[in-house]
């Protein structure tokens, strides 16, 4: 990829991206409640690299981390949020209140771009009510501490978080299509083609043998523009590719190592295990952990 002023198109992203995160950062501190983002199209990945904190990913507040200390939790989780609001988003196409499956509120704000959805945006979580709802005491498996975490909570009223929901899916779309402008107007047709083929074939074998073909380039010559125009080899925005869905999958799913190995193109899984721990700065299993305890990177 061209250089400009000595930044790759992965520096661009980060400087684009940061104004999101710190309007994130201060509507949490006004409103007292938490932002999550799930990332379904890759609206926030430059070069399959993320640009907002590995946190920001994740429900991070305390009540939602002991919840989700049980594989049931965590399951039920991933029910309620990543599939059930996210499908509704898609449906409704604007911010709605929803009951968490433990008790708890939240506001999911679903990020368009050209009617597709492209995410959700989660606030929260709050309470409703002084207690939790006695039914749901067990999910979690923390009794007592469950409800002293609830109660813990800030008490919210529909109005303001309605309010705050509104506010999210009026500047968000503005400040992402911003920021996609200005990193798009540093490609041309090739490096979006490039870039597609890697999103759609990266599970595969993803040599520049097989790109060659969509580019009607030879193989060496495909190899020299990759390279050219994304500053990365084909191997290595493949990789890219595969960890940020491994990473996806280790956050959402409690599938086994050696499964998300194959989803994501390993036939090897030790081999995955090996590139994982190499590419991330520690194993798998520990990624898992780390995200799932919510600490920064």
């Amino acid at each position: 990829m061209p250089r400009t002023r000595g930044h790759t198109e992965a520096d661009l992203g980060a400087n684009l991206f940061s104004p999101i995160e710190v309007l994130f950062r201060e509507l949490e501190r006004m409103a007292g409640v938490g932002i999550c983002v799930h990332d379904l199209r890759g609206w926030t990945l430059v070069n399959g690299e993320r640009q907002l904190p590995p946190a920001r990913y994740i429900h991070c507040d305390p009540f939602c981390m002991a919840v989700k200390a049980s594989a049931a939790g965590r399951r039920l989780c991933g029910q309620s949020d990543y599939y059930r609001a996210n499908d509704r988003g898609r449906r409704e196409k604007r911010p709605f209140l929803k009951p968490c499956h433990a008790g708890v509120w939240e506001m999911a704000v679903p990020i368009l771009r050209g009617g597709q959805i492209l995410g959700s945006i989660f606030c929260g979580p709050v309470r409703r009510a002084s207690r939790l709802p006695s039914g749901l005491r067990v999910v979690g498996g923390v009794g007592a501490s469950l409800e002293a975490l609830y109660r813990l909570r800030p008490q919210l009223g529909e109005r303001p978080l309605r309010e705050l929901g509104r506010l999210l899916q009026a500047v968000i779309p503005v400040m992402l299509e911003n920021a996609l402008t200005l990193v798009s107007a540093r490609r041309d047709s090739i490096t979006d083609r490039i870039l597609d083929w890697v999103a759609a074939n990266y599970r595969g074998r993803g040599t520049v043998a097989d790109l060659a073909p969509h580019l009607h380039l030879s193989p060496s010559r495909t190899a020299h523009v990759v390279r050219e125009r994304t500053g990365m080899s084909l191997g290595h925005l493949v990789l890219a590719a595969r960890m940020n869905e491994a990473r996806n999958l280790l956050r959402f799913t409690d599938d086994r190592i050696t499964d998300i190995a194959t989803q994501v193109g390993f036939v090897d899984s030790n081999h995955f295990s090996r590139v994982f721990a190499r590419h991330e700065g520690m194993p798998a299993r520990a990624f898992r952990k780390r995200v799932r305890e919510c600490v920064s990177e």
